[in-house]
């Protein structure tokens, strides 16, 4: 065998080996994002039931909407925006996007968090502080408020 036959063979070894060495590190940098947002913690007992609203719209106008919740670095399809003051929840979703996504989005707007992560928790909680807010009974009155006999 002469050097420029061993030289091609190992070559050619050499490249399998890289192929799939960037095959496992593209797959093992990938797969972290498909598992951390999957599971959710239960929502805050007293988390009121927010005027869901479902925009579905082009990957523009969804970065444009969702941009400010996300880092740079994120792949993000979807976000849900809740609004205590006007007790909604607006979905951004991209078009033609996977069910799963949506139903995601669904239980952050009926208060449910990631596991690793408290932000909907806190600001629901920072809501209730600022605004004195108490939970209505099934009459409609604010428990524990002062009502004429």
């Amino acid at each position: 065998m002469t050097k420029w036959e061993a030289f091609k063979k190992d070559f050619k070894l050499w490249l399998r080996f890289m192929f799939y060495l960037f095959a496992l590190l593209l797959i093992i940098t990938l797969l972290p994002g498909c598992v951390t947002q999957i599971d959710h913690k239960s929502p805050p007992i007293d988390f009121p039931q927010l005027k869901i609203t479902i925009q579905v719209v082009d990957q523009v106008e969804m970065r444009n909407q969702c941009s400010k919740y996300s880092s740079a670095w994120e792949w993000t399809l979807a976000c849900a925006i809740w609004n205590f003051d006007l007790n909604t929840c607006n979905i951004w979703i991209i078009r033609n996007e996977d069910d799963s996504i949506l139903h995601h989005e669904l239980l952050h707007c009926k208060g449910h968090d990631h596991f690793n992560d408290d932000t909907l928790e806190k600001a629901w909680n920072l809501y209730k502080e600022k605004y004195k807010w108490r939970p209505r009974s099934p009459l409609g009155m604010r428990f524990n408020e002062h009502t004429p006999c």
